[in-house]
């Protein structure tokens, strides 16, 4: 790609009827903001009305996907029936994005995975999910946070001579919002970044270095760290 020419990132959005209260595709504009500072277009994808079809010449005019948060995914996707506390549920979205996320990985695309986008990552390439932390994981820290305006709540560790440690050192400050976690990590992933309680944070695909994914949302965040993050992902392409 030359340089002067700005690489093309799409987004699933989220349907906002999942959730009653009427038929809406949306995503915060907080990615599409961070995708434009680091040198990137963004480019929004409804899961509705797309079917399975549309998956090749969609990709054919992208050059990166960022995978980003929303709903839980259901755990049919992974082989288990879901348990009492799993919230909502987009079968829907569900099922187009790993499509797009399995293509995507054919065509070799870089991929960038956000919470829910980094557990996609994992189900998608064969590992599996804690469906609802309080009662799989015992003692874990708070990752649901209650500080409303998205900044840090806990720290992340990070490996040694990782990306993730290029840019934010060998220890992090993160923000959290989720419920669930990887539990079985798919084989061709590489965890890089963990909680005090050793859930998985951050990961990479060791066959593929541009497809990679944190379980925070550097979106929300305004530190200079984030920003690189996502140009990092930029970079790749």
């Amino acid at each position: 790609m030359a340089s002067d020419v700005k690489p093309i990132i799409g987004m699933v959005t989220c349907f906002q009827g999942v959730f009653k209260t009427g038929d809406a595709n949306f995503l915060r504009q907080t990615y599409t903001t961070k995708i434009g500072q680091a040198g990137g277009i963004p480019f929004l994808l409804p899961a509705r009305p797309m079917n399975k079809e549309d998956i090749t010449p969609i990709l054919s005019r992208l050059d990166g996907l960022l995978l980003t948060g929303g709903v839980d995914i259901h755990p049919k996707l992974y082989g288990e029936e879901p348990k009492r506390n799993l919230n909502y549920v987009d079968v829907v979205r569900d099922e187009f994005e790993a499509a797009l996320l399995e293509r995507a990985l054919e065509l070799d695309m870089p991929v960038f995975g956000i919470c829910r986008g980094m557990q996609l990552l994992n189900v998608v390439m064969g590992g599996t999910l804690y469906q609802h932390l309080d009662e799989e994981v015992e003692e874990h820290i708070q990752h649901m946070q209650k500080a409303g305006d998205g900044s840090g709540i806990h720290s992340v560790y990070v490996q040694d001579e990782s990306f993730l440690n290029n840019i934010y050192g060998e220890k992090a400050f993160v923000n959290s919002f989720h419920h669930q976690a990887i539990k079985d990590l798919a084989d061709d992933l590489e965890p890089i970044a963990w909680s005090k309680d050793r859930l998985i944070e951050g990961v990479y695909h060791t066959k593929r270095r541009h497809v990679f994914g944190v379980q925070w949302h550097p979106e929300i965040l305004q530190d200079e760290e984030s920003q690189k993050l996502f140009r990092y992902f930029i970079e790749r392409i």
